[in-house]
């Protein structure tokens, strides 16, 4: 791995306190990790998401929440929205982290689009359904953020030869 790439995972840095989020006391047992945002406190959030999504629809409403919190004036309502279509749908977990596992077996737009469906997404917007997949299987799906896009346009040309 490049030495540059390391570094910045060795400073990533995204705090989230999931017990923020409004409507927690709706979902006993989750809304409760305070994640300090360094590497090791994501990959147990990753860890904990990929336990409990295949059975347990809030394990996806808080990727949700996680994924909006840095945007305080949509991560209250924008979770809102998502959680009471999901909730209004009848969407099951199984069906959503079907459409996960597909898009990480086959990452194309038909299962983009099926992610975003299933959610209630109507526009093309690419954050929330494209954080599923990255947070059930970083190695293959890594995390892209703006974070990862300063770092690429830093360091693009120098990784890209040949």
């Amino acid at each position: 791995m490049p030495e540059t790439w390391i570094q910045a995972l060795n400073d990533y840095k995204y705090p989230v306190n999931l017990r923020d989020y409004q409507r927690a006391q709706e979902f006993l047992g989750y809304f409760e990790m305070e994640i300090e945002g360094h590497r090791g406190s994501t990959i147990e959030f990753e860890t904990h998401y990929a336990e409990n999504a295949p059975l347990i629809i809030a394990a996806f409403f808080e990727v949700v929440f996680w994924k909006l919190y840095s945007q305080n004036g949509r991560r209250q309502s924008g979770t809102n929205r998502i959680v009471d279509y999901v909730q209004r749908n009848g969407t099951t977990p199984e069906q959503l982290w079907n459409a996960v596992l597909d898009f990480i077996n086959i990452p194309n737009i038909p299962y983009l689009q099926e992610i975003r469906k299933l959610i209630g997404l109507s526009t093309d917007v690419l954050a929330v359904p494209l954080t599923f997949p990255a947070l059930a299987n970083p190695e293959l799906m890594p995390m892209i953020d703006t974070q990862v896009a300063k770092w690429f346009n830093t360091n693009y040309i120098l990784h890209n030869h040949n």
